[in-house]
């Protein structure tokens, strides 16, 4: 009898196993049928191990068996075992067949139906829950003994009653959660099997190199990137090699880890570690680097984990850009100085051809002389548009272009510019009109040169294009919000008009709407792409309106911002102050410090012609001694000079200006060089005033007498206070 109860112990120990089996394999046709044969037989072995009461009547474990079978076990296989059993039962025969029979069915359906009843939760079944089930289980096994024909029943009964329910549900109890917790522990465990596996996928699949070690810097692990760089066969090789065992580069390793005892001590990511790796096949390349620690649940370090990314490409084609940047640098300097040269060359000779012409305009002439003399100073005048904006256009693309904001009046502007075409329109016969809103009664922030240029350029190309009919300019206000006001210039006309299929083109570059050989109208084509950048430049935009033989319309909508100042009321203006400053000028001596003949000349007549005694140095050497020696009221200074340039004899002039009276005397930069940052040179190294070659008389006297005149109101205000004190 105990040898049978051991061996029914073993097999139901063995369904454990089985168990274990179901659980952790994946479905396949016939599982459950087949796992019903496996159970069938265990129960089979169990019963076959049988221990008898008395003759004829045997007892084993078949009701544990088959009752955690239908609870934990698929239905069907459930009632695969509970048949195979009851046909073993029945083979056996004795007095307690049909007992024994109903005993599988009975605690197999119980099992079954407790599983339907809890099927959401088999996993959390407690012990005391189990031992319950093991209890119905065997009240039912029980009373299935009553179909034992009587008094043998009651014989049966009155001895496996007290064994059968202190013994068995205990062992229900136990086997049901010694399976429960097993299929836990497999369900962990394959939970675990899957994360991993979804970890070596993902980290597989991430186009950079992943690893991660110990706190010895030990290799743990790696992804198949890092694996292929080192030429290894796969992630499992790297486990337990250091950076000394897997790189040639002694150096390389000692930064590896470096690295590693770095973040492992500040227990932070480190960032954009740049450093090279020599790889399997001998190539160095470039990485870009991020390290972090690994910290556990109860925030204790246990490791570094690094990623790296190759940036080979990248850093050869950063190289590349750096390179091509730096070439194109160099070639726009290169540009810059030409144009600079080209400036300089073509304005110093063209500083004699407008200067003399507009003198010898002056003098008396017969007709044809003033004929002569007016072709020359228009095709100089259109000579110097074409250098001006070649110039222009060229600061402007290449951003060095800068704004002079000024406190302006915009109708004073517009005028003053319109001014300039009014011989022209009524040579031509055209009529005109200026469009001056009395709702603008305020002056603006801006550059007036710029703005007056942009009116220039489009005026200029209505006077050009236009043979019949009228010109129109205005400016009006579209908008006025507290200090800012947004601001509408426009110039129309009659003339030829624009094709539409041109409109989209003509703010670019040497766009020109005739480009014929047989072309009427002369031009760069680089008016209106001025005009659009200009006015970009200023935070506004230009449009046009215009269809072929129909005339055109141009609007430039710029924003400005309001100064407190109204418009000047007529009695402010300044005016009749030249004849004044010109009968001061006698007597007064003035340098021209310049190493071309022809521009000196000029210089010397203009000033002569003004009431000054000039004065000329070939040099900026001979210019120190000069002044040194002699009391100047003004110094003109080109800039290119040899011995010491012009820009070097400003500083030297106006340091010595400190100390020395006879060097505190007004400087005007004369030059041919007119591009961006000119300007800001001159006055960095000390000059009141610059002008451009080639210059008019009207254009230089205004500078030297404004000058000399701001020049005598601060020596005033000095004397007034010397003598107040």
């Amino acid at each position: 009898m105990v040898g049978g109860l051991i061996d029914n112990v073993v097999l139901l120990l063995a369904l454990s196993v089985l168990y274990d089996y179901v659980s952790g394999s994946r479905k396949m046709p016939l599982k459950n049928i087949l796992t019903g044969v496996i159970l069938g037989t265990i129960c089979i072995g169990v019963m076959f191990n049988s221990f008898s009461f008395t003759p004829g009547v045997v007892y084993d474990t078949r009701s544990i068996l088959l009752g955690i079978s239908g609870l934990l076990f698929d239905p069907v296989s459930t009632a695969v075992a509970a048949t195979m059993a009851a046909a073993y039962r029945f083979s056996t025969g004795g007095v307690g067949v049909w007992a024994g029979i109903a005993t599988v069915f009975a605690t197999a359906l119980t099992g079954m139906i407790w599983r339907q009843k809890n099927l959401q939760r088999l996993d959390s079944i407690s012990m005391a829950e189990l031992y319950f089930f093991g209890i119905i289980i065997h009240v039912v096994m029980l009373s299935c003994q009553l179909l034992i024909p009587w008094p043998k029943a009651f014989e049966v009964l009155s001895i496996v009653l007290i064994p059968v329910m202190v013994i068995y549900p205990v062992g229900t109890a136990f086997l049901g959660k010694l399976m429960i917790e097993r299929n836990i522990k497999l369900k962990t465990k394959a939970e675990l099997d899957k994360s991993r596996a979804m970890l070596v996928e993902v980290l597989d699949s991430i186009p950079h190199s992943v690893f991660w070690k110990d706190r010895n810097s030990v290799y743990q692990g790696c992804n198949r990137q890092f694996a292929s760089d080192l030429g290894l066969s796969g992630p499992a090789e790297i486990s337990g090699k250091t950076d000394y065992d897997l790189f040639a580069s002694k150096n390389d390793s000692e930064a590896y880890r470096s690295d590693d005892r770095e973040v492992m001590k500040s227990k932070s990511t480190k960032r954009d570690i740049i450093e090279q790796l020599t790889r399997a096949d001998g190539k160095r390349i470039w990485l870009s680097t991020i390290k972090a620690p690994l910290i556990d649940a109860n925030g204790d370090l246990f490791g570094v984990l690094g990623l790296y990314e190759d940036i080979t490409d990248r850093r050869a084609a950063e190289a590349e850009l750096i390179n091509a940047k730096k070439s194109a640098e160099e070639a726009s300097q290169a540009k810059s100085m030409f144009l600079a040269n080209m400036s300089h060359e073509i304005r110093t000779p063209m500083n004699g051809i407008v200067g003399f012409a507009k003198l010898l305009e002056l003098s008396k002439l017969d007709d044809s002389q003033k004929e002569y003399v007016s072709v020359i100073n228009s095709s100089s005048r259109h000579l110097l548009d074409i250098i001006n904006d070649i110039l222009d256009i060229s600061r402007i693309e290449a951003g060095k272009t800068k704004l002079e904001m000024k406190e302006l009046d915009v109708m004073e502007i517009l005028s003053r510019t319109f001014d300039t075409f009014k011989v022209a329109i009524e040579s031509k016969g055209l009529s005109y009109k200026i469009s001056m809103p009395a709702e603008i009664d305020y002056r603006v922030y801006g550059d007036s040169t710029r703005i007056s240029q942009m009116l220039f350029n489009l005026i200029n190309n209505s006077v050009k294009f236009t043979e019949k009919g009228y010109i129109e300019a205005g400016v009006e206000q579209l908008e006025k919000d507290g200090d800012t006001a947004l601001l509408r210039f426009s110039v129309s006309d009659t003339g030829i008009g624009i094709e539409k299929e041109k409109l989209s083109k003509i703010f670019e570059s040497f766009f020109q709407i005739d480009d014929s050989y047989t072309k009427k109208y002369q031009g760069t084509g680089l008016g209106l792409a001025i005009v659009k950048n200009l006015a970009n430049l200023m935070g506004g935009e230009v449009s046009v309106k215009s269809a072929a033989g129909r005339g055109t319309r141009f609007d430039i909508d710029i924003p400005f911002k309001i100064s407190e100042r109204y418009i000047y009321s007529p009695d402010e203006k300044i005016s009749g102050a030249g004849d004044e400053l010109k009968m001061s000028a006698a007597g007064m001596k003035a340098l021209i410090v310049e190493d071309d003949q022809i521009s000196a000349k000029l210089a010397s007549v203009i000033l002569k012609k003004n009431g000054f005694e000039p004065v000329t140095a070939y040099n900026g050497r001979q210019a120190l001694d000069l002044i040194e020696k002699n009391k100047f009221a003004v110094v003109l200074m080109d800039i290119q000079l040899p011995e010491i340039d012009g820009l070097t004899a400003i500083k030297l002039i106006k340091s010595r200006g400190a100390s020395e009276e006879q060097f505190r005397v007004p400087v005007i930069a004369l030059t041919a060089y007119a591009l961006s940052g000119d300007r800001e040179k001159f006055t960095e190294a000390g000059a009141d005033d610059y002008i451009s070659k080639p210059f008019v008389e009207e254009d230089l006297t205004k500078k030297i007498f404004n000058l000399i005149k701001k020049r005598n109101e601060n020596s005033g205000e000095k004397r007034a206070e010397n003598a107040s004190k």
